[in-house]
């Protein structure tokens, strides 16, 4: 028996002290691989499509990061230029495609790819789609654009596929131009079928603690004010038959008259008391959250959340760091797929192909002060080209009208000007007849040739013999007193 009772005493004390080593003397020093391997997320966020459709649904947040670098790339559209083809031919393009609504297919083109990684933009040119596109068979009119993601448009080999599905449709693979996200490591992409990464795989664990911070919050505030009732009885109540029915209808009928106007009538052993908390550091957390979102993103919190800039801090240096990311990341992987649309919108309106450029708009947003300072500048450019007869005077009213300095349609812009029209000089007014007594200045043959006025001697010796008694002196004039008056 006692063997028995010593054997227990043993166990219990291995169990012990087997627990208390399970917490004690187990934190990772600074240079352990422990907490970077247990941060990663090793199954990438980017194959989850439905989550990341319901992620873009539902939050706010991340339809702003997916869409505003887009929207802006190409905010005020694209500033197309050519040498073989003048303004009215292009604007016939850029009615074309905006007529169809091109631009806005590309923008979500590009807005899926941001998204779920990759996506595609594909073409409907009335041909079999099963076949290559065959850029002489497209016909004018029928040219028309889908917008479709990586989980639309899907293929035996990724996004290197030779052939597409789309929805039920088999796709060539020279009919969708594809265009993935941010690129992944090699093994990683393996895993993407060739495709790139979600915007939002950067920004996982950012935004995970943005939405337990805001849960938080909200829990904190449902507590921020309890009401604490203390019954006497109330235990006894709810043991007995109908006491927590009683109970019920008691505290209910106490809360309906409860209010900032009503008093609060209670038994004289029951007490009432009202608990409070204090939100002191809170703003501070969801401040360095939204910071950490916004530095995962590269975009200023005025873009995501609509916060202005604070203090000393005018904002230009964000905006500035958040146009350099809308160059990099959006305008420049762009470019492969606007050619590829201006190509195909060249042979549907005009039936071949033109040497045609673009440009995209400047990002940054100017004030009325110094947009009409800029545009003084381009009218003196303008002027100064003309005036040293680099180009005519067509060339110059095209150059204006394109920068927006001339808004309506002017003889020099319809080519009815001459390319540099004569202005009528001083030495085109006289002969050399009429110039050789004035000498070199032939501004003076004017006054030569126009008769001079004579004065009558009469008229003067009149003017002169005018007494200045005659004249009333206003100053001299008597002034009616009050009494004379009335």
């Amino acid at each position: 028996m006692r063997e028995l009772v010593n054997a227990k005493k043993q166990q219990l004390t291995n169990s012990l002290t087997a627990l208390a080593a399970g917490y004690v003397g187990h934190q990772d020093n600074l240079a352990s691989f422990n907490p970077l391997f247990t941060s990663n997320l090793y199954a990438p966020l980017t194959i989850n499509y439905t989550l990341l459709q319901y992620l873009y649904k539902t939050h706010g947040i991340l339809q702003t990061m997916i869409d505003e670098p887009v929207l802006d790339a190409f905010r005020d559209g694209l500033d197309l230029q050519s040498k073989q083809l003048d303004a009215e031919d292009l604007g016939e393009l850029e009615d074309f495609f905006e007529e169809n609504g091109v631009w806005e297919t590309v923008k979500a083109t590009l807005i899926w790819a941001r998204l779920f990684g990759g996506a595609a933009l594909v073409v409907n040119s009335g041909q079999d789609p099963d076949e290559p596109l065959d850029l002489k068979d497209i016909a004018r009119g029928r040219l028309e654009f889908y917008d479709a993601d990586r989980w639309e448009c899907t293929g035996t080999k990724g996004r290197h596929s030779e052939k597409f599905q789309f929805h039920g449709i088999t796709l060539d693979a020279s009919r969708a131009f594809t265009i993935a996200g941010k690129r992944a490591p090699y093994i990683i992409r393996n895993q993407l079928s060739g495709w790139g990464m979600s915007e939002i795989e950067r920004a996982v664990e950012d935004f995970n603690l943005f939405l337990r911070g805001r849960n938080v919050l909200y829990e904190i505030l449902d507590e921020a004010k309890v009401d604490v009732y203390k019954m006497e009885g109330y235990r006894n109540a709810l043991m007995s038959d109908g006491g927590t029915e009683t109970v019920r209808q008691r505290i209910q009928a106490t809360n309906s008259i409860k209010n900032f106007h009503n008093a609060l009538l209670l038994d004289k052993e029951d007490e009432y008391e009202v608990r409070t908390y204090t939100f002191a550091g809170l703003a501070d957390v969801m401040k360095e959250n939204r910071i950490g979102i916004a530095s995962a993103l590269r975009m200023p919190m005025t873009k995501i959340f609509g916060i202005s800039a604070a203090g000393f801090n005018s904002g230009e240096d964000d905006i500035e760091n958040y146009n350099a990311m809308v160059m990099s990341q959006v305008r420049e992987p762009a470019r492969p797929l606007i050619r590829k649309v201006l190509q195909l919108g060249m042979l549907a309106v005009y039936g071949k192909e033109y040497d045609i450029s673009f440009k995209f708009k400047p990002l940054r947003v100017i004030g009325a002060v110094e947009e009409e300072s800029i545009k003084a500048s381009k009218s003196t450019r303008i002027l100064a080209w003309y005036d040293k007869q680099l180009i005519d005077s067509k060339e110059a009213a095209e150059w204006a009208h394109k920068e927006g300095l001339i808004p309506v349609e002017t003889a020099a812009l319809r080519g009815e000007l001459a390319p540099h029209p004569v202005t009528e000089t001083a030495e085109d007014l006289f002969s050399d007849e009429e110039r050789e007594p004035m000498g070199k200045d032939p501004l003076t043959a004017r006054d030569a040739r126009e008769p001079k006025e004579t004065k009558d001697p009469k008229d003067e010796s009149k003017t002169k013999s005018t007494d200045a008694k005659d004249v009333p002196d206003q100053k001299r004039r008597p002034v009616a007193n009050r009494t004379e008056l009335r």
